[in-house]
């Protein structure tokens, strides 16, 4: 049980830094950097981080430089793609509905992880489909949805999408790391580059970015860096490790925590007010999290 609250505590931190992150993503949009050139030099930046690091430890450990074999190439690459998708319906989402409903329909992952694994395994259990739908109640609450017009654009639905994929891509990093001879560094590197390189891509073809007009000082310099080395090579890295040791359901519930750290974050920078919404559902997602660490899953 420690153990397993071990790795929990992991992903708890993670969420903490996405939710500093979108403070982050935030005034760099605002400096006029199209979505996905962003997701391009962010994930570019963690690629060469996690490369580099993990580069220079291997020379002063062993004298040689980490070398990849088939498996973490070829997992690597199945992850990120699916990461990818996430991060572009997501962001295209965003444009055509609002930030509350953006958040919450991308909550849906907690409760399409069980379901997909129910799917895959065809075996029906109760409690982790239980305590998803208990924690994104929590989602709706510290979103403040309940406020927002309860209509479906196509804003909602690839939002929607995007939840799929991302509980997809939570079940795919249990297979390829439980009890599997990979090396975490490798896959998070391989992972991270292969959405750069489609965020890369996406950019050049579909974003009209007009170099002449970016804002570049030294706050979207440091930005760019605290996006690419703490909130992506690291944080990913955190993931890549902690599930290796824990289920993608578990994973997914941990996860609703991003909202509450978001909104915290939003309130200290001055972007959102305090409310007894945010109260209200950090207490429900704080009991799906307690719930879903006394279980039985590993």
């Amino acid at each position: 049980m420690q153990q397993k609250n071990k790795y929990i505590f992991l992903i708890l931190f993670q969420c903490a830094i996405f939710g500093i992150e979108f403070i982050a993503v935030k005034y760099i949009l605002v400096a006029g950097y199209a979505p996905f050139f962003l997701l391009a030099i962010r994930f570019f930046i963690a690629t060469l981080a996690l490369v580099g690091f993990y580069s220079i430890f291997n020379i002063f450990r062993s004298g040689k430089v980490n070398s990849f074999n088939k498996k973490e190439l070829l997992y690597g690459v199945i992850a990120g793609i699916f990461l990818f998708l996430s991060f572009a319906l997501q962001t295209y989402g965003a444009k055509y509905t609002t930030p509350a409903k953006n958040g919450v329909f991308t909550g849906l992952y907690v409760i399409f992880t069980p379901i997909i694994v129910m799917l895959i395994t065809k075996k029906f259990t109760w409690k982790p489909l239980l305590i998803a739908l208990v924690s994104f109640v929590g989602v709706m609450v510290v979103s403040n949805f309940f406020a927002e017009q309860l209509t479906i654009n196509i804003g909602d639905f690839l939002t929607i999408l995007c939840a799929i994929t991302f509980a997809a891509h939570f079940i795919l990093l249990e297979k390829f790391l439980t009890n599997s001879n990979i090396d975490f560094f490798n896959f998070t590197s391989i992972q991270l580059l292969v959405v750069a390189i489609l965020s890369c891509i996406t950019a050049f073809s579909f974003e009209a970015i007009e170099f002449h007009n970016l804002i570049l000082d030294a706050k979207v310099l440091w930005l760019f860096l605290f996006l690419g080395i703490v909130c992506t090579a690291f944080s990913y890295f955190i993931q890549t490790v902690a599930q290796s040791k824990l289920t993608a359901n578990t994973v997914s519930v941990v996860s609703c925590s991003e909202s509450v750290f978001a909104v915290i974050f939003g309130i200290y920078f001055g972007y959102d007010q305090f409310s007894l919404s945010l109260i209200v559902g950090t207490l429900i997602i704080v009991v799906s999290m307690v719930l879903i660490s006394i279980s039985n899953e590993k």
